[in-house]
């Protein structure tokens, strides 16, 4: 049983898996837990051009209590998180002024909270945790750079998962989605994420079918 958590990439990406584990009932069955609008990082106000965004205080309660509390109900054999915007935007915090997730305090909040939700999640009985290391994103394809394009801003994230792979070995995976888009010749492609960011269903489906998938279930059996 597969538990897919995170922000509106995670769910776009879990759509494919669940229609991978439909047309393969004895392999897998999936359930997605996201809450699109929040990343993991917590505590900070987001940084716009046009101004500043609070974070919904139900973002705080998604990490620490609802993710525990769908690991006890559903009893998954491994959870799939995934975030993007909202953990690489500019966010200012206690202290700071607007920082980027290369600069000091947003880096030591990332190193912090992503593996604070992990261990919440494996606290709560979860076996196995697998992070998607996200691909850098192009909102709207937008001839504006966005923030998000900044593959140097992912990078943090994606070390903060591989070091909570390292801490937790024989519990913890990375699954390099970045790397996959990739080697698909999908970085560009606007069929494949019409919006610049999210998996469209054929393309999700195709994720889930020919890597992710089997990637995740592998890890699932391998922590048994």
């Amino acid at each position: 049983r597969i538990l897919v958590v995170g922000d509106s990439t995670a769910e776009a990406t879990g759509g494919g898996l669940v229609r991978w584990a439909a047309a393969n009932p004895d392999v897998a069955q999936v359930t997605i837990r996201a809450k699109p609008g929040c990343g993991f990082v917590q505590g900070g106000i987001r940084v716009f051009p046009e101004g500043e965004q609070e974070i919904s205080p139900e973002c705080a309660t998604y990490v620490a209590e609802e993710l525990p509390a769908a690991v006890a109900e559903l009893q998954p054999d491994v959870v799939v998180a995934m975030t993007t915007a909202w953990d690489v935007i500019d966010q200012r915090f206690d202290g700071t002024g607007p920082e980027a997730p290369t600069d000091p305090a947003y880096r030591a909040r990332i190193g912090e909270d992503l593996p604070a939700a992990t261990d919440a999640v494996l606290a709560a009985g979860a076996p196995t945790v697998v992070w998607i290391a996200e691909p850098t994103v192009n909102p709207i394809w937008a001839a504006v750079i966005s923030p998000q394009e900044d593959p140097a801003r992912h990078g943090v994230l994606h070390d903060a998962m591989r070091s909570i792979a390292a801490e937790h070995p024989d519990r913890v995976a990375v699954a390099d989605l970045a790397w996959w888009i990739d080697e698909a010749g999908w970085a560009d492609d606007r069929d494949a994420r019409p919006d610049g960011v999210h998996l469209d269903a054929s393309a999700a489906e195709r994720v889930a079918t020919d890597w992710l998938g089997p990637l995740v279930v592998d890890e699932a059996l391998r922590g048994r």
